[in-house]
């Protein structure tokens, strides 16, 4: 391959990626809400807890006295009391920003899953942002799909 036809090539991979960019981050956006999802289902939400009141019959000697006992629970916060927010979470559509800069627009299919996803941030902060692992992942699998394209038009 001589320098004039890299230099087509390279034009080519320039001219697919204006078009295909938006599809990358669109991709990249819905994998990043699974891992996301995944993350905070598995492990909850850092540093959030919940404890949870209530009584229970209180029994001696294996029989029920007809006091009661306190008892509290402790468990991590994952966002899935009923799963509808985690559901209703998608891409809602991508921006082209300036030539080959685009931007995907994350948030609830209907104002409940919207309601539930501000009301979350606000107790727990973007717990939608990827933590710096993910993001390291999700932008290794970005760069790939650029890079396929470009090997694409120059080999």
């Amino acid at each position: 391959m001589n320098l004039l036809e890299f230099t087509r090539g390279l034009q080519r991979a320039a001219d697919e990626l204006k078009t295909e960019g938006a599809k990358i981050v669109r991709r990249t956006a819905m994998d990043s809400i699974a891992v996301v999802e995944r993350r905070v289902k598995e492990q909850g939400i850092e540093g959030a807890t919940y404890k949870s009141k209530g009584k229970v019959p209180y029994f001696s000697g294996g029989r029920k006295t007809g006091a009661f006992k306190d008892y509290a629970t402790h468990g991590k916060v994952d966002l899935t009391l009923s799963n509808r927010m985690w559901n209703g979470i998608a891409v809602l559509g991508t921006t082209t920003l300036r030539e080959g800069v685009f931007q995907a627009q994350v948030g609830g299919t209907d104002q409940e899953v919207d309601d539930k996803i501000i009301g979350n941030m606000r107790r727990f902060g973007d717990f939608l942002q990827p933590n710096d692992t993910e993001q390291a992942e999700l932008l290794e699998d970005s760069r790939a799909d650029v890079l396929d394209i470009i090997k694409k038009h120059i080999t």
